[in-house]
Parts: C-alpha cells; structure tokens; sequence
C-alpha cells in the first residue's frame, strides 16, 4: 500500500509539469505571434506614412514648380531662387521627364496653360532662363502706350479746344463788324433818305421859285444836279456795304464748314482712340 501511494505521487507531479509545460508553450506561441504581428502592422503603417510622405513632397515640389514658373512668366521670380534651376525643371517638364509631376491630377491642365503661355511669353529653357517678354514688360509696354494715346487726345482736346476758341473769337470779330456795318449802312440808308427829302424839298422849293421866275432856272438845274450826283454817291457806298457784308457772310460760312470739318476729323481721332483704347483692354 506504501508503494501504490508514492506511485501514485509521482504521477501527479509528472501532470502538473506537463501542464505547465504546455501553458507555458502556449502562451509563448500567443506572444511569439502577437509581436510578429505587430512587427508587420508597424512595417504596414511605416510603408503608408513613407508612400503618403512621397506624395506630399511630389505635391510640394509640384506646387513649387508651377508656382515658380509662373512668377517667371510674370516677371517677380522667386527669391533667392537659381533661375537656371527653374529652367532645368521646365526643360524637364517640356520633355515630359519632370518625376514628380507624373502623377499629378493638373498636369494636363497645366501643360495647356504653359502651352498659352509660351504662345503669348515665349520660353525656350534650353536656350535662356527666362521668357523673352514678361507679362510685367508686356503690362508696362501697355501702360506707356495708353499714356501716349493719353496724352495725344489730350494734345488733339487742346488743339481742338483753340480751334474753338479761335472760331469762336473770329466769329465774334465778324459779328460785331457786321454789326457795325449794319450800323453805318443804315445811318448810311437814314442819311441818305434825309438828304433826298431835303433835296427833294429844295427842289419843289426851286420849281416853286422857277415858276414865278424863269431867271432862277439855270441855278435850281444846278442844285438839282448836285443832289443827283450826292444821292448816286450814297447808292454806291451803299452797294459797296452791301457788297462787304456778302463778302463778310461768305467768309462766315467758310469759317463754319472749316469748322465743321475739323469737328469731324476731332470725332473720328477720338471714336479712333476710343477703339484702340477698347482693344488694348480686351488683351
């Protein structure tokens, strides 16, 4: 019976190592295949945040790029930039060989506005590093052409506005000596028709007086001629007057047509500017 119960002990010592040797294998099992899990998780998330860091730097530098070129077109590059660099990146994307613009979602975007652009502000970059125009020189170029036309429709305000002055000082001038000559001619006319009917008056007077003495004849014949001949003279200084002033209102109405001529040509010079004006701002 001793034996039986020392055999008996021995067993169960061998089953609770046994037990514990297995525990022990299974658990080593389990956090053998948790760490190598989390190994590859961490292999997994360090592959993502590398391939995600990629793309961030290509979008940066693309970003760069575009936004460096365009300053270059504009005529401000970037500071403290090599403009050879700029070009080598240009060159590279004329070639289609720029690595970090492949992937990009704007390339085909982009390419066609470089393409306008070189149209417009040609950039060779394997011969210069930087177009042959700017968008600034081209805006500056615009700027100084729109003074000049500023300044030559002022020149041409200027002139027409002397013009104007002077028409209207000439025609002032000639109104008042046509006044004048109104003035005279009808003192003239006033004068004349005075001296008639005082002639006239003379004359009844003398026929009056021939009537009761024949003797007088001769004498009141002479008076009467000497009032013909004034009243001829004052009928040609008359005609005269008359004569100047057609000749003043001729000159008038070329004044007019003059200055109506220049009107003209004043409207066509500003509608001509306003048109180049229009043009130049739809560039």
């Amino acid at each position: 019976m001793a034996k039986k119960k020392d055999g008996s002990g021995s067993n169960l010592g061998l089953i609770i190592t046994l037990v514990f040797f297995v525990l022990s294998t299974v658990i080593l099992g389990v956090t053998t295949y948790m760490g190598f899990s989390a190994i590859d998780e961490e292999k997994k998330t360090t592959a993502k945040l590398q391939a995600e860091k990629t793309v961030a730097d290509n979008d940066a530098k693309w970003n760069r790029y575009q936004a460096r070129y365009l300053r270059s077109v504009i005529g401000e590059p970037s500071a403290g930039v090599d403009a050879a660099e700029v070009a080598r990146e240009k060159q590279q994307f004329d070639a289609g060989s720029l690595a970090y613009a492949n992937n990009q979602k704007d390339k085909d975007d982009f390419a066609k506005l470089t393409t306008e652009m070189n149209a417009r502000f040609p950039w060779d970059a394997n011969k210069g590093t930087a177009p042959t125009q700017t968008i600034k020189q081209v805006l500056t170029r615009k700027d100084q052409q729109i003074e000049a036309e500023k300044a030559r429709a002022k020149k041409a305000e200027d002139n027409a506005n002397r013009e104007k002055r002077e028409r209207e000082e000439a025609q002032a001038e000639a109104d008042k000596t046509i006044a004048a000559q109104k003035v005279a001619m009808e003192q003239l006319k006033a004068k004349a028709v005075e001296d008639r009917k005082v002639d006239l008056a003379s004359l009844d007077t003398q026929r009056e007086s021939l009537k009761k003495d024949n003797e007088q004849y001769q004498a009141v014949r002479d008076k009467y001629d000497t009032a013909e001949k004034l009243r001829t003279k004052y009928e040609i200084q008359v005609k005269l007057l008359s004569s100047q002033l057609a000749e003043a209102k001729r000159g008038l109405r070329t004044a007019s047509e003059e200055r109506d001529a220049k009107e003209q040509l004043l409207s066509k010079a500003m509608e001509g500017w306003a048109s180049r004006a229009t043009r130049s701002r739809r560039r």
